[in-house]
This record gives C-alpha cells, structure tokens and sequence, in this order.
C-alpha cells in the first residue's frame, strides 16, 4: 500500500529564484510527489539572515510558488521555538504526520557537511532524506558520512512511499549554478552601475519576485556573502 507523501525543502528564501523552483518541481516529478513544501527558515542556526525581513522573504516565497503548482510556501517554523534545527523540525512534522511518508529534501553541499547538523545521525528516524544535485558540490565525504551513507541509501524510488521514513535517496535533477548569494551580489550590482543592463534579475527570479524586490528596494546594499 502506498503511503501519503509530505515533502519538504527548507531554506532561507533570500530571495527564491528558478534555482529553488524548478529543481522542486524537477524531483517532485521524478518522485511522483504532488506537492513539496517549500519551508522557510526564519532564522538558521548556522548564518544570520540579512537585507530582507522576515514577513518580506513570506511575501516572496508565497509569491514564487504562485506560479508553481508543485510548490508551496510553508511557514512551519515561523512558529516553532529558535533555532529551529533540522531534526526538532522533522520531529514535530512527524508528530503531526503520523501516518504518512516524510521527505526532507536537501543538497549535495549540505550532505557533505551534515556531519556538523545537530542530532544528525536522528535525521532518518523521522523523514527520508532526497540529496539533490547542487554544481561544484560533490566532494569529498568524511568516512564516517560515506559508511553511514552506504548503510542508508536506496535507489529504488517506490520506497518512499512504500514507508514512513529511514531512506536516503539521491535525485537526478538538473543542476542550476546560481545561489541567492550571487542574486544579491548582482542585484546590488544593477543598482550602483546605472548603465549596466539590468536583465540578470530577470533571468534567475520569478518577474512577481523580482518586481517585489524593485518595490521594496531590497538588496541595494549587498556587502557581504551570506
């Protein structure tokens, strides 16, 4: 019998842009999921969130995933105790979720460095994880990642919706190089450079996302990487 799915990826959204859009919908597809929660992080543990407010990264995400029918915007953790780390996220979804299959998305670049994620052996107690594919980030794994991989991994999709949790699977989705980090730095570009063609903005966010940030003058001051 095949389980309900609910599928989560997580991130701050500073700003959302095709990168987070259309790799979801692309593993939605590839795992036959009609939906993926696309879960904002009001403050990780792990950087400080900088150039756009809380409520204005909500209004961007509900705005991105308008045009998305695979996406939608989750704002679970605006309402759970700081900081919100991974595994109590997947514990209290769990919690609700009892019945259903719980996916927790992330990338390659993350996966090298969940080593250093809190409780992060715990992870699979309460979700599968589905590594996605992120340019420039496949290298090398600690030993103890690499064995704990091999002791978890699965190939065969149906098996996600066949149980509720335990499984890591590696997606094939199509490999975007461009981060909100490089979207600001561009932006802030456009902005001190008055004749400079502004047209990277409109070829990496949604056109609502994209005019929100022009309205709210977001991202003028970029200064540092995040």
């Amino acid at each position: 019998m095949k389980l309900g799915v609910h599928a989560i990826f997580g991130g701050s959204f500073n700003p959302p842009h095709f990168g987070h859009l259309d790799t979801i919908s692309a593993a939605a597809r590839e795992f036959g999921l009609s939906k993926v929660n696309l879960l904002l992080a009001p403050q990780p543990p792990h950087k400080e969130i900088k150039y756009a407010s809380l409520e204005q990264r909500m209004e961007m995400l509900a705005l991105a995933c308008g045009d998305y029918p695979l996406c939608n915007p989750d704002f679970t953790e605006t309402h759970l105790p700081s900081p919100c780390y991974t595994v109590n996220t997947l514990r209290y979804l769990r919690s609700i979720h009892t019945n259903k299959s719980l996916v927790f998305f992330l990338g390659s670049d993350s996966l090298i460095n969940i080593h250093t994620w809190y409780d992060w052996q715990q992870l699979l107690n309460y979700a599968h994880l589905v590594v996605l594919p992120r340019p420039q980030h496949n290298g090398p794994l600690l030993p103890k990642t690499a064995d704990w991989i091999k002791t978890v991994e699965q190939t065969d999709k149906n098996m996600l919706k066949q149980y509720k949790n335990g499984c890591l699977f590696f997606a094939e989705t199509p490999l975007w190089d461009v981060s909100s980090t490089q979207i600001r730095l561009r932006l802030n570009e456009n902005v001190q450079m008055d004749n400079k063609q502004q047209h990277n903005e409109q070829q990496l966010l949604p056109q609502k996302v994209a005019d929100y940030i022009k309205q709210h003058h977001l991202y003028d001051s970029t200064a540092n990487s995040l």
